[in-house]
């Protein structure tokens, strides 16, 4: 598995690939939590790649007003992980 970040969109690209063509599903994880679960459409014998870039973003701390000059600086970083369900096998 390898990630793709090409035009600010961050893909995720499998190179396990589906037998027969169908819904499939897939979970995302932040962190090691659950945040979402879903279903995309994968052709047979391709490589699914999946973007995750909308759900990721919804986990981005921004600055808003008021700032708060006084808190201490965090960091930003979080483990971003897919799990896709392919011929009866999980691939993270």
């Amino acid at each position: 598995m390898a990630s793709l970040i090409n035009n600010n969109r961050f893909n995720i690209w499998f190179s396990s690939k589906p037998n027969a063509s169908g819904v499939y599903r897939y979970d995302v994880s932040i962190d090691s939590t659950l945040v979402f679960v879903g279903n995309t459409y994968l052709e047979a014998n391709k490589n699914p790649i999946i973007d995750v870039t909308d759900i990721i973003k919804n986990y981005v701390g921004v600055n808003r007003p008021p700032f708060d000059t006084t808190a201490k600086k965090s960091s930003v970083y979080k483990t971003v992980s897919v799990k896709i369900y392919i011929n009866n096998t999980n691939y993270t």
